[in-house]
């Protein structure tokens, strides 16, 4: 027995445009899974590099040494800078901060303390001390000895740990702490 297939190719034309392929695939289907990740694509290049940092400044150091004593005016910060760089013999050393002051501490390393230094806290405080009306300022950034006004001592100990302490910038006189 023969076995015959018949074909029909209909062609369907509307007006002068022929109906595409999708357009009888049917309504969309729902979305498929997300697929695997691809792999990690090819290192990018170095970027430039950045700007040149303040020169003379560096993070956070350790206590190197200490200046000449002195009230609260010692002439500002770049003055006390420059104070520390001769008493630390580097370009690079500075009035030490309140955080170098706890590192230098933590390390036994404030062997000169005892006397009190003055140091940088970045604080900025009017109360009563005593009775008095005071301003707790760094000295006015250690450009001022008036009566009324304190400023941040190290107060050591033998040791050469210590703890925080003030001092008024007009009667007392100590070394500042320099850092590097």
């Amino acid at each position: 027995m023969r076995r015959f297939a018949v074909f029909w190719v209909v062609t369907l034309s509307i007006g002068c445009s022929e109906i595409s392929p999708a357009a009888l695939d049917g309504a969309d289907g729902a979305q498929g899974d997300t697929g695997d990740k691809g792999d990690t694509g090819d290192k990018g290049d170095t970027g430039d590099k950045g700007d040149t940092g303040v020169t003379g400044v560096s993070g956070v150091g350790t206590f190197c040494g200490a200046t000449d004593t002195t009230d609260g005016s010692q002439g500002g910060y770049a003055t006390m800078k420059a104070a520390c760089e001769t008493a630390c013999g580097t370009a690079t050393a500075h009035i030490c901060s309140s955080t170098e002051m706890v590192t230098s501490a933590s390390s036994a390393l404030l062997t000169d303390a005892e006397d009190g230094l003055w140091y940088a806290s970045g604080m900025l405080v009017s109360s009563t001390f005593l009775g008095d009306s005071v301003t707790v300022s760094e000295c006015v950034g250690f450009t001022s000895n008036n009566a009324g006004v304190m400023g941040p001592l190290w107060m050591g100990d033998a040791q050469g740990v210590g703890a925080p302490s003030l001092g008024f910038c007009n009667d007392d006189t100590h070394a500042t702490a320099c850092c590097d």
